[in-house]
């Protein structure tokens, strides 16, 4: 992946979850979409806390929250796997919640992703998101 084509996936990334967002925060009275970036967030910043300070990072904060947000939500909207209970001690939290806005916010979301485009960010690869350019 080269940096042009990096740049324009984070743009459509951005893009995708401006709208999941927007409805997750405007189904009920909880902010389920501000909730769940702030959990991306904390999740990455465990993440980038145990990368040597020799190894550059390609991606902010937001940036990588963003790409496992839309990447985790586009995973469980259009599949009947869900993450297993047993896993749940060792596995990021904010896998079992995206499990559970794609649940119960299935058709609004299937209106925001189609089903091409989930396959699509559901396949992205992270390392090369990370890469420095």
């Amino acid at each position: 992946m080269n940096k042009q084509l990096k740049n324009k996936e984070l743009q459509n990334i951005k893009k995708v979850w401006s709208k999941i967002e927007y409805v997750l925060n405007n189904k009920s009275w909880n902010k389920y979409g501000t909730e769940y970036l702030k959990q991306q967030r904390s999740e990455a910043r465990n993440h980038i806390g145990f990368k040597p300070d020799s190894v550059r990072h390609g991606l902010t904060i937001t940036e990588e929250s963003k790409f496992f947000a839309v990447l985790r939500i586009s995973e469980y909207l259009y599949s009947n796997n869900s993450p297993s209970l047993t896993s749940f001690m060792h596995t990021n939290k904010s896998v079992f919640m995206a499990y559970a806005l794609a649940d119960e916010f299935r058709k609004e979301l299937k209106d925001i992703l189609s089903i091409e485009e989930a396959e699509h960010y559901s396949k992205l690869d992270y390392c090369e998101f990370a890469k420095v350019f």
